[in-house]
């Protein structure tokens, strides 16, 4: 979803826009690869829990359920924001 976002607003910014993204880049890059990993370690731990729900393997449910209301909060986030701009 967010990839979409951000092609799509690429696709209908100015260049003005693309200049200060590429002005921030470094710290964009810095932003993104944290995100990155973050994302990486909850693919990880996801891959981890559907597993354990497919053996029967106990595990701390705890994290999955806060992991889960992150996720549907971040959903929500970028279903408002698309919605705000008029593309939902």
């Amino acid at each position: 979803m967010t990839i979409a976002v951000l092609a799509i607003a690429t696709a209908l910014s100015r260049d003005l826009l693309i200049k200060r993204i590429r002005g921030a880049g470094g710290l964009l890059e810095k932003v993104m690869g944290g995100l990155m990993a973050l994302v990486g370690l909850y693919l990880i731990y996801f891959a981890i829990y559907e597993l354990a729900f497919q053996y029967g393997w106990e595990i701390n449910q705890s994290i999955t359920d806060v992991a889960f209301s992150i996720q549907g909060w971040i959903v929500n986030q970028v279903s408002a924001l698309l919605s705000a701009i008029g593309l939902l």
